[in-house]
């Protein structure tokens, strides 16, 4: 079995208060690159 790892990376939003909070991942793979939101940012 061949194993191939996921590229992945965290996106962050910066507010106008400065605070940074999660917005989703990014991730890449042999199929296509995709986006995920994170429930905490969904649920602002």
């Amino acid at each position: 079995m061949n194993f191939r790892p996921v590229k992945k990376l965290q996106v962050h939003r910066t507010l106008m208060s400065g605070a940074k909070v999660l917005v989703g991942t990014l991730a890449q793979n042999r199929q296509g690159v995709f986006f995920q939101y994170a429930q905490s940012y969904l649920d602002m």
